[in-house]
């Protein structure tokens, strides 16, 4: 696991943990996974798309949020900013997450 995902990782399970804490109900993407070839072909025509965020939430009023988590110096790849575009057109809240302190604000 490279530096960057490592801190991305540790990332995310601490705003898993912040969400969970509030009752709010998470659900992951594991868009990074990397299974080989065959894998990846299967799970893209099962529904797995390029770009989507790190994490599906739903808070208890009923809102959702797409959550994408980089490292404070990481940056987003095209597909992930179109992805951006498209929850903006279907009014659902995105947001890009670089720290825990994000969480608390959002929260």
């Amino acid at each position: 696991m490279s530096q960057r995902s490592k801190t991305e990782w540790t990332l995310q399970v601490a705003v898993v943990h912040e969400l969970r804490e509030h009752g709010v109900l998470v659900m992951s993407i594991p868009n990074e996974r990397n299974s080989g070839i065959a894998d990846a072909t299967r799970m893209r025509a099962s529904g797995l798309t390029k770009g989507a965020p790190d994490l599906v939430c739903w808070t208890t009023d009923g809102r959702c949020w797409w959550l994408e988590l980089k490292a404070p110096k990481g940056v987003r790849s095209q597909e992930q900013k179109c992805f951006e575009a498209t929850a903006q057109r279907l009014h659902i809240q995105y947001r890009l997450v670089k720290s825990l302190e994000d969480i608390k604000c959002m929260i």
